[in-house]
């Protein structure tokens, strides 16, 4: 079990009459040893062309045996982080916006979004985090405006060169074997795509039920829509 801080009992907020962003204050190790809390989440993860969009959930991350880094990394999401590189963790909500917590790095921005789905197990986990660790209102529309959770705007990143990522197509399982890198950031997983579209140089596709959704632009990949051959 990892370690953690006991964090204040809250009653669950009444929905928000109107949007809010705050950041908060507490250390990056500690607050990836308390995502094992949420019951399912969304990621959207975006950085050197490439948008992913991800279903799953948290298990623990353990430190990888690396001299250079610090580098913690969850089996079950199939995230690595790097915890002194983080800078800072905003959350973002409303009524027309759900719970997010934005996850800025040194070097990259905001490339990660963690999105808790709506349920009373989530709600009581980020009003606990909000509860404890809230040091305080920050600029709404700067967070989003720099974050990842707004995944369909295809600007992607401003840090290409900091990403080395990798997209590679298996013909005879049909699936996608998707690698995205930075030096704090990291995620591996693999998606079985069944739908694609295309405008101009940006690529988009879904597996079937949209648990994994990626846009990426064809200019920063050898992966072009005539490489896929997709297939329910």
């Amino acid at each position: 079990m990892p370690t953690t801080r006991t964090l204040r009992s809250v009653t669950p907020a009444s929905p928000a009459k109107t949007s809010f962003a705050t950041a908060l204050r507490i250390d990056p190790g500690l607050f990836l040893n308390h995502l094992f809390q949420f019951t399912s989440v969304r990621l959207v993860i975006r950085g050197g062309g490439v948008s992913l969009f991800r279903k799953t959930q948290f298990g623990v991350f353990h430190p990888l045996e690396s001299p250079e880094t610090d580098s913690r990394h969850d089996p079950v999401s199939g995230l690595t982080l790097e915890p002194s590189l983080i800078r800072r963790v905003c959350c973002l909500g409303g009524s027309d916006l759900p719970r997010t917590f934005e996850i800025e790095f040194a070097g990259i921005g905001f490339s990660l979004a963690i999105i808790p789905e709506k349920n009373r197990v989530n709600d009581e986990v980020t009003n606990a985090l909000l509860s404890t660790f809230s040091a305080g209102s920050v600029a709404l529309e700067t967070i989003r405006g720099k974050g990842a959770s707004d995944w369909l705007d295809e600007g992607f990143s401003s840090h290409g060169n900091h990403w080395r990522n990798r997209l590679t197509f298996d013909r005879e399982s049909r699936e996608l074997d998707i690698r995205i890198q930075s030096g704090p950031l990291a995620i591996s997983c693999r998606m079985h795509p069944v739908l694609a579209d295309r405008d101009r140089h940006i690529i988009r596709l879904s597996d079937t039920a949209a648990n994994t959704v990626l846009h990426f632009d064809s200019r920063t990949s050898d992966l072009t829509a005539r490489n896929l051959t997709l297939k329910n």
